[in-house]
């Protein structure tokens, strides 16, 4: 150990022992001030050491008593002070968050309806010729040119897809108004007829028990020589007669009512004294050129999209709408950002619903006119006149229809433009939707729902 450590170490002892000296020097003379006080008050008076002592010890137990009663208070104190200090934190960051929803529309996760809605559609498909009809009444049918020999052989194989148990089959057509359907539906049941002059016969009646009631896959085949037809069934002769000498120039297939049809193939063959020749015709629809037309007629459709949600309409005096379940505080705010995308000048909204024969809708057009209407009871009971707003949504920009709801009272706004207010007319909001009427394709996005 080098000099300068000792040195540091007898230092720092010396300064030590020095310090507890004086500590001790005055905790004895403190006693001896003590021990010399009580023999002076004892001289003093009558009273014996041992009652000063007595006296002393009293004393002490009054003094700890009261500094353990002050603890005491000291620690209730501080008890109370904590609770209200976790009472005021508790509020504070628990305070109850206002309501607020926001449907960004950038997945499927909110469950809005999904759908599409067509009079008709006519697609290819995994190698059939699909036809859907959705109208009752209605007939959905497509044909080709074709060049007939005087005697052939017509085969169509089908499968019944979905929807009722109406008309399907061939149909031979000397022209729009001149032609003949063979029939089949899907309760087994089987039938030809024909219109003359644009008008139906409708001489022969539906035959049942032709087929299994409930099979799919049927096989019809028509056998022509000249004017005469024979008509089978899945095998089946079912009818035989004449073709009143219409000169054929198409064929193709129908389907009637609301039902879907897959096509899987027409045969066409040229026969001679019954026996077959050469096909003419072999449409197994998997890469077909034959000219066949795939179209559809759209009603209605709502789908998501590039993380927005579409209603698109394509019937002029309808109007439908999307709509979700919400429970709603007493005073609230909706807003959702539109979108006019195409069609025709015709009203979009955000719906406050009860349900479908209660709702009021904040309407807007492509042109920037704006309006409230309410219907009541399945049938329109208010609709405002048409104002005009500087929201012309057909420069393809976002803008924002709201409507704050306080109580019974609503006030409705265009890009934060007041356009107008009423009351909620007596209903019970429980869906929160938007609605499209007329022609038209408009996207929404950012529903927002807030307590106020």
């Amino acid at each position: 150990m080098n000099k300068n450590t000792e040195k540091k170490i007898l230092e720092e002892l010396k300064k030590r022992v020095l310090e507890r000296d004086k500590e001790l020097r005055s905790h004895k003379d403190d006693e001896n001030i003590k021990e010399a006080t009580k023999e002076a008050l004892t001289e003093m008076t009558i009273l014996s050491r041992k009652e000063v002592d007595e006296i002393e010890r009293k004393i002490n137990a009054e003094i700890k008593a009261e500094n353990k009663r002050k603890q005491k208070i000291r620690q209730k104190i501080i008890g109370v002070v904590a609770v209200v200090l976790l009472i005021i934190a508790n509020v504070f960051f628990n305070k109850e968050e206002k309501m607020k929803i926001v449907e960004t529309f950038d997945t499927r996760e909110g469950g809005w309806d999904e759908y599409e809605k067509f009079e008709y559609k006519r697609e290819m498909k995994d190698g059939k010729y699909f036809i859907e009809n959705d109208k009752d009444g209605m007939c959905a049918w497509d044909y080709i040119d074709i060049d007939f020999p005087q005697e052939y052989c017509l085969e169509l194989h089908s499968k019944w897809e979905d929807g009722n148990y109406d008309a399907y089959g061939m149909v031979l057509l000397e022209s729009v108004e001149n032609y003949f359907y063979f029939e089949v539906r899907g309760d087994g049941s089987a039938l030809v007829n024909y219109k003359s002059n644009g008008k139906w016969t409708n001489q022969y009646a539906w035959e049942s028990n032709v087929f299994e009631s409930g099979k799919k896959d049927i096989t019809q085949k028509l056998e022509v020589k000249g004017n005469f037809y024979r008509y089978y069934v899945n095998g089946k002769l079912f009818q035989e007669g004449n073709l009143r000498n219409y000169r054929m120039k198409q064929v193709g297939m129908m389907v009637c009512g609301k039902q879907k049809i897959g096509f899987e193939s027409l045969v066409l063959t040229r026969m001679q004294r019954g026996k077959m020749q050469e096909e003419i015709l072999n449409e197994s629809f998997a890469n077909t050129e034959a000219g066949w037309t795939f179209d559809e007629k759209l009603v209605k459709r709502c789908y998501y999209k590039d993380k927005m949600y579409f209603l698109q309409n394509n019937t002029k005096d309808l109007c439908f709408w999307s709509c979700r379940p919400f429970e709603l505080p007493q005073n609230y705010r909706v807003s959702v950002q539109t979108k006019w995308v195409a069609g025709e000048h015709a009203g979009f909204e955000i719906v406050l619903h009860q349900d479908d024969n209660n709702f009021i809708g904040l309407e807007a057009q492509a042109n920037g006119k704006a309006r409230f209407v309410t219907y009541l009871e399945g049938e329109y009971d208010k609709i405002q006149n048409y104002k005009q707003t500087s929201a012309k949504h057909e420069d393809e920009k976002f803008h924002e229809l709201a409507v704050e709801v306080r109580g019974e009272k609503f006030r409705f706004y265009v890009d934060n433009e007041f356009v107008d207010s009423w009351n909620l007319c007596g209903l019970t909001i429980t869906e929160v939707g938007v609605r499209v009427c007329g022609r038209q394709t408009v996207a929404f996005d950012n529903l927002i729902i807030e307590e106020l």
